[in-house]
């Protein structure tokens, strides 16, 4: 399986490579011209760089951790955490509770919160059935903003819009500086010297560490993971795991067969 991958990786970078030289030669030798007839302007330039950052893209996003990137079996061994008072989304009351690690530089924890939890929104955290509760295993060893973003949605929290960060911080999670976070605050609307005090602050630190302590603690390594299991207060219990990005039908049948047992 491995030599699969490098095999896999090493094509579609010579794919990009192939692609990035006709694109060069087609803006070198356009009009007949030699390369030194022909120097590159600033607009020729930059569409260069556009192919070398896709290129860089692309491997990344290949050579993301096996965690990161497929979906595992559920680990049907219960768990219980505390939820450490983080925001709820859905009916605080509800009778079961998804929590989520998540990395908001990874592409799909991203994929998770375009397709998939849509349509677990709808279906169950709107019907109060279901409440969600987001949680931070910044991989900083690969994703080197995500812990900065962890702090930020804290930051929006104080102010009450920790869902809505969350979900512009994904819009832009392949382009994540200070810079991107700051515009994301800015775009749902909270107080530009505010969240500017608060994420240069950095007093959410500990929270986020916090976080990614539990996640650990609980056997997770990579983005996204899960639990789902019953609400308590602050609490979820008897959850089983569920790694990696799962399509809907995964959740729906374990939040189906969780309900039939309420």
């Amino acid at each position: 399986m491995e030599k699969q991958n490098t095999r896999f990786i090493t094509t579609v970078v010579l794919a990009f490579v192939v692609a990035l030289l006709t694109t060069m030669g087609a803006l070198w030798l356009g009009g007949g011209k030699s390369a030194e007839d022909s120097p590159l302007t600033a607009q020729q330039g930059q569409a260069i760089l556009a192919e070398l950052k896709q290129v860089r893209q692309a491997i990344d996003d290949l050579q993301a951790p096996s965690e990161e990137r497929r979906p595992q079996a559920p680990n049907d061994e219960p768990v219980s955490i505390s939820l450490l008072n983080r925001p709820v989304l859905g009916n605080p009351r509800a009778p079961l509770t998804l929590v989520e690690f998540t990395d908001y530089q990874c592409p799909f924890c991203a994929r998770f919160h375009s397709q998939t939890l849509p349509q677990i929104k709808k279906n169950y955290i709107d019907t109060g059935k279901l409440r969600l509760v987001v949680m931070d295993l910044p991989l900083t060893r690969i994703h080197p903003m995500a812990f900065k973003a962890a702090q930020g949605t804290l930051c929006a929290a104080e102010q009450g819009k920790f869902f809505q960060m969350s979900d512009a911080l994904f819009q832009v999670s392949n382009k994540l500086d200070l810079q991107a976070i700051t515009a994301a605050a800015l775009k749902v609307g909270l107080d530009g010297k505010d969240f500017s005090d608060c994420i240069n602050s950095e007093r959410h630190n500990d929270r986020v560490e916090e976080s990614l302590k539990l996640a650990v603690s609980k056997g997770f390594s990579g983005t996204p993971s899960f639990l789902l299991g019953t609400s308590g207060e602050n609490q979820v219990q008897q959850a089983q795991k569920l790694i990696g990005a799962q399509p809907y039908s995964v959740f729906e049948k374990a939040i189906e067969a969780a309900l039939a047992v309420k």
